[in-house]
Parts: structure tokens; C-alpha cells; sequence
């Protein structure tokens, strides 16, 4: 849950996240008063060197191993998605009686997502989805996703993984008793907000409930539920901790959960642009809400136009990300679906890895710019982000 302030001159990143319902700058839902609508600008520069960049690889040497085509990658990754999405709906809608063996089920679905990661980053698209009955289910889901690719790229130890992801499942279980507030089209005033905070010691209190979970795991767990909303800068909550004295699963969780809610919409405000987001935890402007290390892995994980991002190339086409590749921040896979006009385009597929020479991204498309381009398309875009469940 992130606290959004009232409409500011400037844009912010939330102390934590939020929770409403809609679709692909907070939790399972978390409340944030997230920053009013970004403007458009023309193009968007990144900070002269906010982070140490990653060494540049050579060509002959690519940082992924070969690939299936996307076609083959992207039904793969949308039935896992669905798999976890079901399985996220269970373990929130259940919250006050779960079932013996919940950490188990729930680890083990996990497992699979963390191997489809390792060979089909596709998977990382979906964490741009939503799901329009609650948008709590699919928060958590997508928490879940990049929260795990945060742990590949920082090479955490398998069990810690899967405790991380476990815990990523559980971190807004409180959210459940917080819905009308977290629902509300309007920004929460300070007495609100304050309830709604409760939700993190609420879902550490349920995990009491979970019969036979080993005694030293559970209270590892409470421990970075509730810790999930602290931030490094000692201004998040429940405690304000700061530093090292947030666990670091809890800060990979934390830092996951604020980018999901701050690119996915809020009863009171737009989704922001991925990209916009990135530079904006790269600038840290309103200070170190991250720990480098950790805002380092985010962004190895999900590059400077990170999945689902709408970009303008060199030849004036416009395209989505659909596929990021390690060791390559401006160089993934994208669809072109508009031409230089914003006029549609039988959809194709470029790897600008492959086509250094001829196409490069020339800046990210915002949302307002397609809708009073070709407001049609705009229209259909943002209905396909919406995950229905058949």
C-alpha cells in the first residue's frame, strides 16, 4: 500500500504501494497516494549515471541462451500466468482459513514460475496484466513474478527464493479487510491512510491461522510481511525502520510491489509508463526509498523500457516491448503495431539486438500521446491489458 500525496507540481515515487482494482506507479493492493498523471514529455532522458552500468558484452557473446520464438514463448507463459493468477484468488480469498500444507502448495506453483523465468522472460509481461473482478488477486500474482526475477538477477540461494516468493504471495493478505478504504476513486485522507497501514501487521497476524507451519519459518515470514512497506530511507511503515534493518526479502518485495502499483492504474489516478517509472527510481528523487543493490536487480531484471512499454522507434514506428534481454538495457524485443502516423500495422515482431544499425528506441509513447493520436487504438490497447480468466 503507497501513500500518495495530493496532487503535486511534481511527480514522486510512493513510499509504498496501493490497492484498487483496475489494470496494467502499490500492493495487493496498496494504498498509495501515488502521483497524479505524469506529463508527456517529448522524450525522456536518463540521468547522466543515477546506477554502475552493467558491462557491455559483445556481440559474439549474447547474455541470453537461444530462445524459443516468441510464438511459442508467449502461450507458455500466459497458461503459468493463468496457473498463478488462479492460485493467487485462492490464497487471498482464503485468508482467514487456510489449509494445512498451504506453504507447500504454494512454494511448489512458485517453482514453476522461477523455472519459466530462467528460460522464458515472456513470463515477465503478464506482471503488466490485471484482472477486472479484483485487482488484488492479480497485484499479488504480478508481486509474485517480479519479485522472483529481482531474485535471479541478485543469484539468491533456492530456498531463500522460495521463501521470498511464499512471502511476496502473502504481503498484502491484510488487504482483505481493507477493501472499501482501498477502493475508494478518491485519495485517502491521513486518518485513512493510517487504518489502511494496519493491513501489514493484519497478514502477518493471519499466518497464524496456516495449521502446521513450522514454528522459526513463521515468524521469518510475519517478519517480512511486515516489513514489506518499510523503506531504506526510513519512511515507509509500520515502523519506519531503516537500512539493513529491513530484511532484504522484504525490501526485493517491497521495491516490486511499488513498481507494479505505480504502472498499473488506481481509482484516483493513470497508470505511469514503465519506462517513467525505472527513471524515476533511478533519480531517487525523493530520496533513497531503495537500496542500490536492490533497485540495481530491478533494473537488470526489467531494463530501461522494461515489458509491456509503448516506444517510438528511430524509423518513427511505434512498438511495445514484449520481450526484455539480459545485458541489453535499450535493446529488446518489441511488436511494431503503428506506423510513423499512428496508423495500425499488421502487427511484426523486430529484435533490435539483431538490428543495431536500423532501429533503436527514440523515446516511450504515453499514454496520452496514443489516445489523441489514434484514441480507437488507444481504447482497445487498454482493454487488452485487462487479464479475464476464462
Amino acid at each position: 500500500m503507497c501513500r500518495p500525496p495530493p496532487p503535486p507540481t511534481h511527480t514522486h515515487i510512493p513510499a509504498e504501494s496501493v490497492v484498487p482494482l483496475p489494470a496494467p506507479q502499490q500492493p495487493a493492493e496498496q494504498i498509495v497516494k501515488a502521483a497524479p498523471p505524469i506529463e508527456t514529455p517529448a522524450a525522456l532522458e536518463l540521468p547522466a549515471a543515477p546506477l554502475p552500468q552493467p558491462k557491455k558484452e559483445s556481440r559474439k557473446k549474447k547474455a541470453d541462451p537461444p530462445l524459443r520464438p516468441f510464438g511459442q514463448l508467449d502461450p507458455e507463459a500466459r497458461e503459468i500466468y493463468g496457473r498463478l493468477l488462479a492460485a493467487a484468488r485462492k490464497f487471498i480469498t482464503q485468508a482467514d482459513r487456510p489449509a494445512g500444507g498451504t506453504y507447500g502448495k504454494v512454494t511448489g506453483l512458485c517453482d514453476l514460475t522461477l523455472e519459466t523465468l530462467k528460460t522464458n522472460p515472456v513470463l515477465l509481461n503478464y506482471a503488466a496484466f490485471s484482472t477486472a473482478d479484483n485487482y488484488l488477486y492479480a497485484h499479488t500474482a504480478n508481486v509474485v513474478i517480479l519479485s522472483q526475477a529481482i531474485a535471479l538477477d541478485l543469484a539468491l540461494p533456492l530456498e531463500d527464493t522460495r521463501l521470498l516468493s511464499f512471502c511476496a504471495m502473502a504481503h498484502d493478505w491484510g488487504m482483505t479487510g481493507f477493501q472499501e478504504l482501498s477502493s475508494k476513486k478518491e485519495y485517502l485522507t491521513d486518518a485513512e491512510f493510517s487504518q489502511v497501514a494496519l493491513h501489514a501487521e493484519a497478514g502477518a497476524a493471519k499466518l497464524d491461522n496456516i495449521p502446521g507451519l513450522d514454528a522459526l519459518l513463521k515468524e521469518r515470514i510475519k517478519k517480512i510481511v511486515r516489513q514489506a512497506h518499510e523503506r531504506v530511507g526510513a519512511n515507509g511503515y509500520p515502523f519506519g525502520l531503516s537500512g539493513k534493518d529491513i530484511d532484504i526479502l522484504a525490501q526485493i518485495i517491497g521495491i516490486a510491489d511499488v513498481y507494479e502499483a505505480m504502472t498499473h492504474p488506481r481509482n484516483w489516478r493513470e497508470a505511469l509508463h514503465p519506462h517513467e517509472v525505472v527513471k524515476q527510481f533511478m533519480e531517487q528523487k525523493t530520496g533513497p526509498e531503495f537500496g542500490r543493490k536492490i533497485l540495481k536487480a530491478l533494473i537488470h531484471a526489467l531494463s530501461i523500457y522494461p515489458p509491456a512499454s509503448l516506444v517510438a522507434l528511430s524509423s518513427g514506428e511505434i512498438a511495445r516491448v514484449i520481450r526484455v534481454r539480459k545485458g541489453s538495457l535499450t535493446r529488446p524485443l518489441v511488436e511494431i503495431i503503428l506506423d510513423a502516423d499512428f496508423a495500425p500495422v499488421q502487427d511484426h515482431i523486430l529484435d533490435l539486438y539483431e538490428h543495431p544499425l536500423h532501429d533503436a528506441i527514440a523515446r516511450p509513447v504515453f499514454q496520452a500521446e496514443l489516445e489523441k493520436r489514434n484514441p480507437e487504438f488507444a481504447a482497445g490497447l487498454e482493454s487488452a491489458r485487462w487479464w479475464v480468466e476464462g
